[in-house]
């Protein structure tokens, strides 16, 4: 396990959530999301949906990354 290989990855996946959101890729962020937090991305998709709305987020930088907590097992 190398800390900057694990940030790196968890950087780059988090741009791929943000532009799937924005492209309504249901797919995706199911791969890339655990199932609570996929549920309030879907919710929030179909909201948008039903009122005829669609708001876009940009994601201009990534100010801080870090390890909160870790487990590692064999």
């Amino acid at each position: 396990f190398e800390v900057e290989h694990f940030i790196s990855g968890a950087r780059k996946a988090f741009e791929i959530i943000i532009r799937s959101f924005n492209k309504s890729d249901s797919k995706t962020l199911k791969n890339l999301l655990s199932e609570n937090v996929y549920k309030e991305f879907i919710d929030n998709l179909r909201e948008e949906e039903l009122s005829n709305s669609k708001s876009e987020k940009t994601l201009v930088s990534i100010v801080n990354s870090e390890i909160i907590k870790i487990n590692l097992k064999k």
